[in-house]
């Protein structure tokens, strides 16, 4: 339970005093609460957030939730790590993943890797206990979760000859989701990207590169010793865990999304499975550097704590400035300012119409050739790019942003009791759409909120 209070602490005070939602996918999931698939996203965390907009419409509540489930990754990996590792680095390990700041950094918004995180543990947890079933339950539910999943759940029919039963019982949730939409996603949608032209080797010095920056050396060098003196022991439940982040790994190389599109990089989020396993690693790690210590082992053990938390203080210093700079980035500084005046100034039933630029035209072309080249409906996904064509990424920001229901926020002007039009929008050198209410500038942007004549 401390663990679980530590790691809370950590996490809800930033939270409160940081109340901008950033990231992408964040953002996508609270504009659109109301919606249970998104693209090629799975639908769990979706739902999660659903829940949590239908008691409030206010999105701290989701980001509390959120940040209350990334608060159980340390208690699922204590839990996960105890049976073979024993309670002296499983704590420690899980000591570490309470504080380390990407997988904090990013429970803060509504992201599926916690979610998926805590139920892949509590699976491995179940299955060190023979209890397939509830084994079989937790695994299908972190596949609702995130792809990445899929391949634990492989894992885990592999090793019991891929029998229908064991089908049945930890693949039941990717069965069921490439039978109903005939593929791995909805149709004009894509999961793996095999673009050729992507550079592959770059992506494993991309992510090794944000693996430093956001562990440091310190954590990597315990991480090292950790790996050294598990090796020897060659205990079952490592190897296979081992097994999984290599496979999961490896597919990121080779099929991860290309993100931001045309860098040949992928998503530094895809790092939550490498860090995770980092934690098991240092903290046995420590535990091996206290066995080795000439002083008794409870008093060695305590200065391996004291290590890892003076390493999690440095970590929590770093996750606040990553979470400082995202709150000043000036597009979503703009979509904060504009929710906070909309929320004071719109009555119950009253819409907010956001005039922005829409998504860039090359970035939907990239979009179309990726699903043409992953053997997509390139049909289906001309569609979804004409429908993005007249879509800003800006609405999306103050939808999320905003505390009220969803499809509060609209993209026509007629009928809206405020319009906020942005400088660089299309329709900025109109005539304004009533008197003027607010001004606001962040960098080189800047948005102009009026209230409607109409109102």
């Amino acid at each position: 339970m401390l663990l679980f209070t530590l790691a809370l602490l950590a996490r809800l005070p930033l939270v409160f005093a940081y109340p901008a939602v950033y990231g992408g996918d964040s953002v996508a999931r609270l504009a659109r609460s109301d919606e249970l698939v998104l693209a090629y996203q799975l639908p769990l965390p979706q739902l999660l957030v659903f829940l949590a907009r239908s008691l409030s419409a206010d999105p701290l509540l989701t980001r509390a939730l959120f940040a209350t489930i990334g608060a159980l990754l340390p208690l699922a990996l204590l839990r996960a790590m105890r049976p073979w590792a024993g309670d002296t680095a499983a704590l420690l390990a899980a000591l570490l993943a309470a504080l380390h700041p990407l997988p904090l950094y990013y429970s803060l918004v509504p992201y599926q890797e916690s979610p998926m995180l805590v139920l892949l543990l509590e699976a491995a947890c179940a299955l060190q206990q023979r209890r397939e079933r509830r084994a079989g339950l937790l695994l299908g539910l972190a596949c609702l979760c995130r792809y990445e999943a899929w391949i634990a759940a492989a894992l885990a029919v592999a090793a019991r000859r891929a029998t229908p039963r064991a089908v049945l019982t930890f693949a039941w949730a990717p069965v069921l989701w490439l039978a109903a939409w005939q593929g791995l996603s909805p149709a004009g949608t894509y999961v793996l990207d095999p673009d050729p032209g992507a550079a592959r080797f770059s992506r494993v010095a991309f992510l090794a590169l944000k693996l430093r920056e956001y562990s440091g050396w310190s954590f990597l060098l315990l991480a090292g010793l950790g790996a050294v003196a598990v090796l020897r022991r060659r205990e079952r439940p490592f190897l296979w865990g081992a097994l999984y982040v290599f496979a999961t790994s490896l597919a990121v190389i080779a099929l991860g999304h290309e993100f931001p599109p045309g860098s040949g990089q992928v998503s530094e989020r895809l790092l939550h499975i490498p860090v995770v396993a980092g934690c098991v690693l240092a903290g046995l790690g420590l535990d091996a550097a206290a066995r080795r210590a000439r002083a008794a082992l409870p008093l060695a053990a305590a200065a391996a704590a004291v290590v890892a938390l003076a390493l999690g203080q440095s970590w929590l210093r770093f996750a606040r400035g990553q979470i400082a700079a995202a709150n000043r980035d000036p597009s979503l500084s703009l979509a904060l300012s504009i929710a906070r005046v909309a929320d004071a100034e719109l009555r119950p039933g009253e819409r907010l119409a956001v005039l922005a630029p829409a998504v860039p035209r090359g970035a939907l072309e990239d979009y179309v050739r990726k699903v043409e080249r992953a053997g997509g409906d390139v049909a289906r996904a001309r569609e979804i790019a004409e429908s993005l064509a007249r879509h800003s990424p800006d609405s999306d920001r103050v939808a999320a942003n905003l505390a009220r229901p969803p499809r509060t926020v609209t993209e026509e002007a007629q009928g809206a009791a405020l319009v906020a039009v942005f400088d660089d929008a299309p329709q900025s050198r109109a005539q304004a759409p009533g008197a003027r209410l607010a001004r606001f500038q962040a960098g080189t942007r800047g948005v102009t909120l009026y209230r409607s004549s109409s109102r």
